[in-house]
């Protein structure tokens, strides 16, 4: 039933064109405003392809608030546009442990896990837990979705 309900989940599923791949900062953050300021410059200096400036103002958002989930998260999707999965990794995973209810940690790690480094088992854990903590955003449950079928679970 739960296998049924994703497939039809997927097949509707259509990604917001104006939905940022971000987990977004905003200006309700627990982050004073200058850091929250340097952590949205981050984010459009990745946006504009200038990676390594984003990650020298992200880590520096990260050496003032070394926890923020979401600034975990982008950072992580910077080190996945240079090539470094495993920095990308860790960044998703002490975003996890500083907020375990961020569906966008499970999801980029999930992503990064099935493309990057082909650990089927525990991606499809990581979507899962995306799709549940935010039940709503249709791609989440696409995204497991294509992965389940892809390994012949949705065969039945």
């Amino acid at each position: 039933m739960l296998l049924l309900a994703m497939l039809l989940l997927a097949a509707t599923a259509v990604r917001a064109a104006s939905a940022p791949p971000y987990p977004g900062l905003s200006t309700s953050s627990t982050l004073p405003a200058a850091t929250l300021a340097l952590a949205e410059s981050g984010l459009a200096l990745h946006a504009d392809g200038k990676a390594q400036a984003a990650v020298e103002a992200l880590q520096s958002v990260l050496d003032v608030a070394p926890s923020h989930a979401p600034t975990l998260v982008n950072l992580g999707l910077v080190w996945e546009t240079l090539g470094l999965p495993l920095q990308a990794m860790d960044c998703y995973s002490r975003a996890i442990d500083a907020d375990p209810e961020l569906a966008a940690a499970y999801t980029h790690m999930g992503t990064l896990l099935r493309d990057h480094l082909k650990e089927h088992e525990m991606a499809v854990e990581a979507l899962q837990a995306a799709a549940e903590l935010a039940p709503t955003r249709a791609e989440n449950w696409a995204r497991l979705a294509r992965l389940l079928q892809s390994r012949g679970a949705l065969d039945d």
